[in-house]
């Protein structure tokens, strides 16, 4: 669902997770919704996904990029 915000009209699920989050979502940052409802925005029923990962599977890469993740994320979670 589409609700008017600042700015204009945003997703209605994406508004929630800001406001508990207490921020805006970043680039590479998406809402999904637990039960596959799109239309239950239940804070509850809202999960923060990460849609960026690394392009190869080297374990270098995989730990610059966990180092990354928890350096962004680490306290929150």
């Amino acid at each position: 669902m589409l609700r008017l915000a600042e700015g204009g009209w945003e997703l209605e699920h994406r508004l929630i997770m800001e406001a508990q989050l207490g921020r805006k979502l970043q680039p590479g940052e998406n809402v999904h919704h637990i039960n596959g409802d799109k239309l239950d925005n239940r804070p509850e029923n809202l999960e923060l996904w990460l849609t960026r990962q690394p392009t190869g599977a080297r374990v270098e890469d995989l730990v610059k990029w966990a180092r990354e993740i928890i350096e962004q994320y680490g306290n929150d979670y």
